[in-house]
């Protein structure tokens, strides 16, 4: 991603920071930001993780997170 995008997602999380769960909402955030669409397998509806010890694991996909994450795929 571009520098301008970074600096508007810095911006988000900064936002972020400042309501009630500031904290959780920025990690949020910052998750998403790093997400990669190759992580994500729609068919099989799971997510690929990477943990620290960079060891793959595997979340599985609900049908709520499925809707909202095919959204922006087709667009």
């Amino acid at each position: 991603m571009g520098s301008v995008v970074r600096r508007e997602v810095e911006k988000l999380i900064e936002a972020a920071k400042g309501y009630r769960w500031g904290h959780r909402d920025a990690t949020m955030i910052l998750i998403a930001y790093d997400l990669r669409w190759d992580q994500v397998h729609l068919t099989s509806a799971n997510l690929d993780v990477r943990r620290k010890n960079d060891s793959p694991a595997i979340h599985p996909l609900t049908g709520l997170e499925l809707r909202a994450l095919r959204r922006p795929k087709v667009h």
